[in-house]
């Protein structure tokens, strides 16, 4: 991801975060950008997999922030 693309990214879901109330997702969607844009050197290979397993995990708001964590990864 460019930085101009990651840019315009936060900038939007500081906008939609702050107008929605899924907080936990928007969470979630931010640090998956910022690994999107910063690649390997943001995070451990084990916090990544922690990232990805809240989608399964039994408390709704975990599940959004990995709903969220994988969209932005993705720069959705």
């Amino acid at each position: 991801m460019i930085k101009k693309q990651c840019r315009h990214q936060v900038a939007k879901t500081k906008t939609l975060s702050s107008s929605h109330d899924l907080a936990a997702y928007w969470k979630g969607y931010m640090h998956g950008l910022r690994l999107a844009y910063h690649v390997k050197t943001f995070e451990s290979l084990q916090d990544h997999r922690k990232w990805l397993e809240l989608i399964h995990d039994c408390d709704e708001v975990k599940r959004e922030m990995g709903k969220g964590y994988r969209h932005g990864i993705k720069g959705k």
